[in-house]
């Protein structure tokens, strides 16, 4: 073995965080198989899987790969385990989905610096700490709030009997609920940024209502900062049978169907939170998909449900009294049931809690 090969072999040792992460991944699944672990303890080490992001950065700094890059998949990793565990007030998640040219600094920084000296990567290492945490405390404060802007929005029947409607946030958080006393198929409030654009269009055909509501530009491809309290408030109509269908990003969606007169409910989301309260009267198809995060169903004493799972890393929770068959769950009397919801739900990591109400 030449002198060259030695240096290398001793400056880049074979890690063993890998080895002891995969050997505990392992001894965990084993142990959850096995019926080891309660389901508390199951739900606390599923919220820990940031950890893979602060192991990936230490083992990059143990390599000496640089030290601004590592340091960003460490903050990163300490962010969203303070988020899943409550630590963070705002929606974390929003908020990522903004600071996103923070890794590609870090990049940078590393290229310039950060493979110079120990000393040089140490500095672009604190450099993007400092960048992390001031864009952080800037979405913590009160400032981030004062680039929201407000639009009304409204929207008459005209004629339709029954309708179809779009929904297309963004980021933030969306909520849905019921109508009263109102003439208007849709009506509420969006706070959005200053220079984000919201377009309605609406259409009858043959008696049947068309709306879509999105929030449009090029955020999608390049997110700028979308605002911690960014939210759309919004109220349907119960008079007409409705078919919605919720489409977002990253953030928190809630749909209160307890009262809305639904023939099918379609949601999706890429990372976060997914909350339906089911309508307590019907026969109704829901489909819910998601990527990363939690979705949560409440489901009346009226209404029966059988829920078809399509999942990853996943966890789902079901009432004790519920039956269940391979990736198929029901309540007792959904066979028979006049009142009931099919729903079928798609997640790669995350959990499924279906809870009575």
């Amino acid at each position: 073995m030449s002198t060259v090969d030695q240096k290398k072999k001793i400056r880049y040792p074979g890690s063993l965080l890998w080895p002891v992460v995969l050997i505990v991944i392992g001894v965990v699944f084993l142990m959850n198989n096995l019926g080891m672990l309660s389901q508390s303890a199951w739900d606390t080490i599923l919220l820990c899987w940031p950890l893979l992001l602060i192991v990936i950065g230490l083992d990059n700094l143990l390599r000496r790969d640089g030290a601004a890059v590592p340091t960003f998949f460490i903050g990163l990793g300490v962010i969203f385990m303070l988020s899943n565990f409550g630590q963070l007030a705002w929606s974390v998640w929003a908020v990522l989905w903004g600071i996103w040219p923070v890794f590609l600094i870090a990049v940078g920084l590393d290229i310039m610096f950060g493979r110079r000296s120990i000393w040089a990567g140490l500095l672009a290492g604190v450099l993007v700490i400092a960048i992390l945490g001031g864009i952080l405390w800037f979405f913590g404060s009160d400032l981030a709030g004062e680039k929201l802007a407000v639009d009304t929005i409204g929207q008459s029947f005209e004629g339709a009997k029954q309708a179809e409607i779009s929904i297309k946030p963004l980021v933030g958080s969306l909520s849905l609920a019921a109508l009263s006393d109102s003439n208007s198929l849709i009506e509420g409030k969006i706070k959005r940024l200053k220079g984000e654009n919201i377009q309605q269009d609406y259409r009858v055909q043959n008696g049947v209502g068309y709306y879509d509501l999105a929030s449009l530009g090029g955020t999608i491809i390049f997110p700028t900062s979308p605002g911690p309290e960014a939210s759309w408030d919004l109220g349907l109509t119960m008079e007409i049978p409705l078919d919605l269908n919720v489409n977002m990003i990253i953030g928190k969606s809630t749909v209160e169907a307890q009262n809305l007169n639904l023939s099918s409910l379609s949601t999706s989301m890429v990372i976060g939170e997914t909350i339906i309260y089911l309508p307590e009267r019907g026969d109704l198809d829901v489909k819910i998909d998601g990527v990363i995060g939690s979705i949560v169903i409440y489901v009346p004493d009226s209404m029966e449900i059988r829920i078809n799972s399509e999942v990853g890393l996943l966890n789902v929770q079901v009432p004790d009294d519920y039956l269940t068959r391979e990736d198929t769950y029901y309540s007792p009397g959904f066979s028979s049931a006049e009142n009931r919801v099919e729903v079928d739900v798609s997640q790669v990591i995350g959990q499924v809690q279906v809870l009575k109400k």
